[in-house]
């Protein structure tokens, strides 16, 4: 992709929830859950999913992929097991709590396969039940605009995380949280099923620094950066730099504050995904810390911790 780019889009503003009214009928159930995160790890898929649990791959880029969305061909998730290191401040795993799921919100999703283990799936939620757990919902599908495809010819490929989507009538029921990543600033355009996802000022996004389609997920490279200002024209961006001897923890305003400026017809390839992070307040680990961000690790590039960012060697393929 590009190395300097990224800006703003306008101010952000609390969630509006999709009313029931709204509600697409048809839930496609499955029976056991699609993600797994425990003791470090992430397992998206066991084998037993139906397909219908996680949308096809084409359905959230501009043209359909080869089989690099994690599903098999006989329509089964692969198995696939990712490692990640553990939170040293804050609990992500906290922010997933049942309680915290409501009906008309939008939530980040983990996907499957190497392409996709980052949160770059999108549900609506039309349903919660308590006891025992379960959360109902319906799929995001990206909805690029015709003049967008047009000026887009050499990155079609490109799995699409924000921009505009609707709510389509493929649905699924998970009985845990773990496949959740964050819940979602997702706002209604006016158009019934519609929501538009856009990078909101104070949130963390990766950003493409070099994107490598079908491949490894260690092959493409990433920016970590802090939304600062969204205007109509683009989004305005601040790179993060991880601090020395701790896991996860990036300083705001990093690289002599280098600052990004993404055009908003960009936007829509130039994002990867967000990720869910927490601002130190300096009791954590010390004042030194205050007002640095600790990011969720099962959502942080392997390569932008390890390689870009620490200076390790990238591990191969």
């Amino acid at each position: 992709m590009r190395n300097d780019s990224p800006s703003a889009l306008v101010d952000a503003s609390h969630n509006k929830e999709i009313s029931d009214d709204n509600a697409p009928p048809t839930l496609v159930p499955i029976e056991t859950s699609i993600k797994e995160k425990e003791n470090g790890k992430k397992t998206t898929g066991t084998g037993n999913e139906n397909r219908d649990a996680f949308p096809e791959h084409q359905d959230t880029t501009l043209q359909e992929q080869d089989n690099t969305d994690g599903f098999s061909d006989d329509g089964h998730l692969s198995p696939t097991i990712y490692e990640y290191a553990a939170q040293e401040f804050h609990s992500f795993e906290e922010d997933r709590w049942p309680e915290k799921f409501k009906p008309g919100q939008v939530w980040a999703m983990y996907g499957g396969g190497s392409s996709d283990a980052f949160p770059r799936y999108y549900g609506w939620i039309n349903k919660v039940e308590p006891e025992p757990f379960m959360v109902h919902l319906m799929w995001l599908e990206a909805y690029p605009r015709q003049f967008q495809q047009k000026c887009w010819p050499e990155q079609k490929d490109i799995p699409i995380s924000c921009g505009t989507f609707r709510v389509v009538n493929k649905g699924a029921k998970f009985d845990t949280t773990d496949v959740f990543s964050h819940l979602v600033d997702a706002r209604e355009t006016g158009i019934p099923r519609q929501l538009e996802i856009l990078p909101q000022v104070g949130e963390v996004w990766a950003v493409y620094t070099r994107w490598i389609p079908a491949s490894s997920i260690y092959a493409s490279e990433f920016t970590l950066v802090e939304v600062i200002g969204r205007t109509e024209a683009g989004t305005r961006l601040s790179v993060l730099t991880k601090v020395d001897g701790y896991v996860a923890v990036f300083m705001p305003g990093g690289e002599g504050n280098r600052v990004l400026e993404i055009p908003a017809w960009e936007t829509s390839w130039t994002f990867s995904h967000c990720i869910p992070c927490f601002r130190l307040t300096g009791e954590e680990g010390g004042d030194g810390l205050r007002g640095f961000y600790e990011l969720d690790t099962a959502s942080v590039p392997y390569s932008s911790v390890l390689s870009v960012l620490c200076g390790q060697d990238k591990p191969k393929p």
